[in-house]
């Protein structure tokens, strides 16, 4: 399914910020069930980060823009590293 993400990458007290649209599964009822960690850390996490976290720390945060096929995952955030 298609959806868009606005991607923030904080590394030290700097934030990078990008959009971006994504081709990923769906998830599944499963998915849901488990808040839809497992399917964020597997579909949506390899799209953050740029290589700048090699000596500080960062967090990684994925905002989901649109989602035509799933509505109600729009404005969801997930977060890593924090």
């Amino acid at each position: 399914m298609e959806i868009t993400v606005r991607i923030v990458n904080i590394y030290g007290c700097k934030k990078h910020v990008h959009d971006t649209i994504l081709d990923v599964p769906a998830p599944t009822l499963d998915d849901f069930r488990d808040n839809l960690e497992g399917w964020s850390t597997e579909h949506l996490f390899p799209h953050t980060g740029d290589g700048r976290a090699t000596d500080t720390e960062a967090a990684y945060f994925v905002n989901i823009v649109t989602c035509a096929s799933f509505p109600g995952l729009k404005g969801r955030e997930f977060a890593w590293g924090i």
